[in-house]
């Protein structure tokens, strides 16, 4: 199970800060990117460092990507499944901060980073803050106190 550190909280907080006004960019700081590089800040495990080797420059490479893996949809999916972590039956009220969403962005399925009451992913200018209400489905990390119980 991949879970939180003991630190995940203050780690996510630099892991923003640091990401806050990097705009977007394919293969360094897509939706996908941030995201996972959101849950190996909060625990210190790489997720996707097999599936981006190579990493996808530009739209047409991560659209081919994607599909080679069912969807974003489809791929979050095992990734939280291989991951252990637990889905959100009602994500709009259940997601917290840290917890990893999928959402709609302008008719587009992303995935981001739950912050506080907001879903964060990155911008056109940097991190952008969408409502709670665009998320379609979510997954709890859990803390390492929890794996422990």
């Amino acid at each position: 199970m991949i879970a939180r550190t003991d630190n995940w909280d203050s780690d996510l907080s630099a892991f923003v800060a640091e990401r806050a006004r990097r705009p977007f960019e394919w293969g360094a700081n897509d939706c996908l990117t941030f995201a996972f590089k959101a849950v190996e800040a909060m625990t210190g495990q790489l997720v996707l460092e097999d599936l981006f080797n190579p990493q996808c420059p530009d739209a047409k490479r991560a659209e081919r990507f994607l599909r080679a893996q069912g969807g974003l949809e489809s791929l979050i999916e095992r990734i939280a499944g291989s991951a252990g972590w637990r889905e959100a039956e009602n994500p709009q009220r259940q997601c917290s901060r840290g917890d990893l969403a999928l959402f709609d962005n302008a008719r587009r399925l992303c995935v981001g980073v739950v912050g506080i009451g907001r879903v964060l992913c990155p911008g056109s200018s940097g991190l952008e803050a969408e409502r709670m209400d665009s998320i379609k489905r979510g997954w709890h990390l859990p803390f390492n106190r929890e794996e422990q119980a």
